[in-house]
């Protein structure tokens, strides 16, 4: 009769091969499928991260083709059919240019961030050097670009209606610290105007 023993200190070893083959199979990495961040650095993390993002984006992108839009063009289809809304003066009926009314982009949870003082400046810098768009970096967090830019306005609004200052919004400058712990400009516009 085989014993019928645990092989206790074999039992991390099984759950890290078990873990690097649900993560091969995923396309996530060990640590998000886990939770356990303990093994990790900044470096790493953030390299696995990217790869697990770029999972996500790609099921996301499924998602959304395949559910949410055939989804929005029957209700779109219904609300037009009943007369809930009307074309445009001079826009084709719905039918005649499904494509043009379904038009948008489909945002989902955030992807978060690892560094958030480190990515908030790269974001700024990407914008600067005109890599990436706010409709993009938004997008990246879960949020709609338009909405962000009201609630900016609203919020300017309401500081100069009490007296609060003008309102800094990052547009000037993005800095961070380098070895020597002085702050340095990464992007935006210098005192003297020029880019650094």
């Amino acid at each position: 009769m085989p014993m019928a023993s645990r092989p206790n200190r074999e039992a991390a070893d099984f759950v890290n091969a078990s873990l690097r083959n649900l993560s091969a199979a995923s396309g996530l990495n060990p640590s998000t499928i886990s939770r356990d961040y303990s093994q990790t650095n900044y470096s790493s993390e953030r390299a696995a991260m990217l790869e697990a993002w770029r999972t996500i984006t790609a099921e996301r992108q499924f998602f959304a083709q395949g559910l949410a839009s055939p989804m929005l063009l029957c209700f779109l289809e219904e609300t037009f059919d009943r007369g809930y809304i009307e074309p445009p003066p001079g826009a084709p009926e719905f039918w005649e240019a499904p494509a043009a009314y379904l038009q948008g982009d489909w945002i989902g949870p955030g992807r978060g961030w690892v560094d958030p003082v480190k990515e908030a400046v790269a974001a700024g810098t990407r914008r600067v050097n005109r890599v990436s768009t706010l409709a993009r970096e938004n997008a990246e967090q879960g949020l709609d670009w338009e909405e962000t830019l009201e609630q900016l306005a609203a919020e300017r609004r309401q500081m100069e209606e009490l007296d609060l200052g003008p309102m800094d919004d990052g547009e000037t400058a993005y800095r961070e610290t380098d070895s020597e712990g002085n702050s340095v400009q990464v992007g935006g516009e210098s005192s003297d105007g020029n880019g650094s």
